[in-house]
């Protein structure tokens, strides 16, 4: 990245200049606040000479800037040209980090001797166009770390492995596959785990051919679908899409570009909206998240999560399967998920543990499509929220994770009874007021 702008003053580059760390015995300390010049050079002699910073160095550059045109315009111009950087270095290949960093760059785009007769003069004229280039090198390197280039897609560590259940998912799972392949960041496999559907859904699944792998297995559920696919994945990064949501194509992308911005994240998380009938919710899922949830440190592509959330969880849940993306590794050492509990809300388990353990990455952009419709087994709201509970009962009750926020947990969990409590209510009084023909 090449930062177009204001030139910066020769004061800002007085202010900015790295002292050498191996200065010249000849150089003066610190605290001597003026240049003076040399004896001039002798012929076939050389004299180092390195730049040390000063409060009025800009009147001496001046001054030298007169002397070297009056005595040797060549030679600045050969000077000139022997300090211009050449591609490589302008544009700064290789960064290491910390002070040492300066000190390349500084090496890079300021040399520090002299080889003719113009002596501190002659450098003093390149040296204020080399310290522009090295200030604006040493401004790429402060604030222009993350480029798009510096992503690199087809890296084994950015391979990601997506797996997808389906049970009599004919409607929706020929849509729900082109969103995945149609990626901005191409998947280096889908995996379809058909969980003994009873409809034409691996009919559709093979049309897509190589592009897709079918595992046809007998009806143990969702859970256990997923990790099926998973024992068979390859890639770095697990994603999980049901067989009726919908990716916008750059989720995978975006999520990976914000992985990379911290190799110590095991989990993305994005934002979601609910679809019914080809109609989109106006809200998403993460402006319903309650204040001081979670405290985000930004980063390019989203934000980090280091703070732990774990005794919020029963409170707002912040993820579905179909939003994450987990390292294979993670997955694999939580135990995927709990086949054991209730099939509903079954994801529930699965992210309490993901989410327990930071840092976390979320990338708060609207990048998956919830399809809500009357055969998801979300469609029932009050045996849904049933089902929470029940799940939420077991998490507090099994999960080692759980135990040292307990209290904030079981907080949640009778709210969320007070919850199902309301809507079963709310229920009961429209069935009366069908039967009563009212309103």
């Amino acid at each position: 990245m090449v930062i177009d702008g204001p030139v910066m003053s020769v004061s800002s580059r007085d202010q900015m200049e790295t002292i050498d760390s191996e200065p010249l015995q000849e150089e003066k300390s610190h605290s001597d606040h003026s240049i003076k010049p040399g004896p001039a050079p002798k012929v076939g002699h050389q004299r180092a000479v390195s730049w040390v910073r000063r409060p009025d160095s800009s009147q001496a550059i001046e001054k030298s800037l007169k002397q070297a045109k009056r005595s040797d315009v060549d030679g600045i111009s050969r000077r000139r040209a022997a300090s211009r950087p050449t591609d490589n270095q302008r544009h700064g290949d290789v960064r290491p980090v910390g002070r040492e960093a300066i000190r390349n760059l500084d090496r890079k785009t300021c040399p520090r001797s002299g080889d003719d007769a113009g002596g501190r003069a002659g450098v003093a004229a390149s040296g204020m166009r080399a310290s522009i280039r090295r200030s604006r090198a040493i401004i790429k390197y402060l604030f222009g770390v993350s480029t798009l280039t510096d992503f690199d897609p087809a890296h084994p560590s950015n391979s990601v492995s997506v797996v997808v259940p389906a049970y009599n998912g004919a409607k929706f799972i020929a849509e729900t596959l082109n969103s995945i392949l149609g990626q901005t960041l191409r998947p280096a496999e889908v995996i379809v785990v058909n969980d003994g559907s009873t409809d034409n859904t691996a009919a559709i699944v093979e049309e897509f051919g190589n592009s897709v792998t079918l595992v046809n297995t007998q009806n143990f559920g969702e859970c256990a679908a997923r990790n099926t696919g998973v024992s068979l994945a390859k890639g770095n990064w697990i994603a999980l899409c049901d067989g009726d949501d919908l990716w916008l194509p750059t989720k995978l992308e975006k999520q990976l570009r914000l992985a990379n911005e911290d190799p110590s994240i095991h989990c993305v998380l994005t934002d979601y909206v609910e679809i019914a009938d080809g109609v989109v919710a106006n809200r998403s899922h993460l402006s319903y998240a309650p204040e001081n949830f979670w405290t985000p440190e930004q980063h390019r592509y989203g934000f980090i999560v280091r703070e732990p959330i774990t005794g919020k969880l029963t409170t707002f849940q912040p993820g579905i399967s179909s939003t994450s993306v987990v390292t294979r590794e993670f997955y694999l050492t939580v135990g995927g998920f709990d086949v054991d509990e209730t099939r509903w809300a079954a994801d529930t388990c699965f992210h309490f543990r993901c989410l327990s353990v930071v840092p976390f990455g979320v990338v708060p952009e609207v990048l998956m499509h919830y399809r809500r419709h009357p055969e998801s087994i979300s469609a029932d709201t009050t045996k849904h929220l049933r089902n929470s509970v029940i799940v939420w009962e077991h998490i507090i009750a099994k999960y080692p994770q759980a135990q040292p926020c307990r209290a904030e947990l079981l907080n949640g969990l009778v709210a969320m009874r007070k919850e199902v409590a309301e809507n079963e209510r709310y229920l009961r009084r429209q069935r009366l007021k069908r039967m009563l023909g009212l309103k």
